[in-house]
């Protein structure tokens, strides 16, 4: 039995959401498996790597550098952005592979396939050993969320998001550094809204009474929405997202959990108004703690 061990970058691809769709249309589905298959064999042989299997909804894929994989991932992203139905998100590894027959075998493999289950809808997740390889190409920005175990690994593997759908501009970051010279300039306003005080609200969604738990869950993972300003004032909206980036900051500091992006979270909303929303927010993270909250001012 002829096999062959090498470095290889291995990426794996989920379609989010497509067991439920399948249910709904199934028609629909196949299309949507099929338009996913056709655009990910053309976008790897672009970027020099190998369509290795399809599972389901998902695909296993193999490249000779970490580079070539990020890029086609982020390619992939990039092409699928404004479908609303096709929704994928991609874990990124890069180690020692035993290839053999066609498919290929080892930790390697069994770490990028974890990875890609830490990674938001329209995110891509990579490990450490991918991140110290891309960190300091021009275009491409990642966010570290956590140390992570991950299912039969034995070690605990630092994990980074690229920009959500494949937006891996520095736009978000300049808006984000924005906010906190906004709120520097005015003190006045950390002043009342700190004093007056922000709660959280921590929704433990498996936990939810009357309602079918939602599958695939991570009871490790935690997302923390915008904060709702109930202030009245319109001019404090940014507060909210500030809140949530200093919140999820300090949970990813602390390396115990993982925590979702908080970019990824910035175009969520209504979630305060109805526990549908929340649980909305669950599926689409798969995090199944949520910390919201909101703010008041006098």
């Amino acid at each position: 039995m002829k096999e062959k061990r090498k470095l290889a970058a291995i990426v794996f691809t989920d379609i989010v959401g497509y067991t439920r769709l399948m249910s709904q249309d199934e028609s629909e589905a196949l299309k949507i498996l099929e338009k996913n298959r056709v655009l990910q064999h053309s976008l790897v042989r672009k970027h020099h790597g190998k369509f290795l299997k399809e599972m389901g909804d998902g695909t296993m894929l193999s490249f000779r550098s970490a580079l070539d994989a990020v890029n086609c991932a982020v390619e992939i992203q990039c092409a699928v952005k404004d479908d609303e139905k096709l929704n994928l998100r991609i874990g990124i590894h890069i180690g020692d592979i035993i290839f053999r027959e066609g498919d290929i075998f080892g930790d390697g493999v069994n770490v990028a396939s974890r990875v890609e289950q830490h990674a938001d809808t329209g995110c891509i997740c990579i490990s450490e050993p991918v991140y110290e390889i891309i960190k300091n190409k021009p275009g491409i920005e990642a966010e570290y969320i956590g140390e992570k175990y991950l299912k039969n690994v034995a070690h605990p593997v630092k994990l980074y998001a690229l920009r959500k759908k494949g937006d891996v501009s520095r736009k978000k970051s300049i808006f984000r550094s924005n906010r906190f010279l906004w709120l520097k300039e005015k003190k006045y306003a950390t002043i009342t809204i700190v004093a007056l005080g922000i709660f959280a609200i921590i929704s433990i969604i498996n936990l939810i009474r009357n309602r079918e738990p939602i599958k695939d869950l991570d009871k490790s993972l935690i997302a923390v929405a915008m904060f709702e300003n109930k202030s009245g004032d319109e001019s404090l909206d940014p507060v909210g997202s500030m809140t949530s980036d200093w919140i999820t900051q300090g949970i990813a500091g602390t390396g115990l959990v993982s925590v979702v992006p908080s970019f990824t979270l910035e175009t969520i909303g209504d979630i305060h108004q109805n526990m549908d929303g929340i649980l909305s927010l669950a599926e689409e993270t798969h995090a199944q703690i949520i910390i919201t909250g909101v703010f008041y001012k006098h």
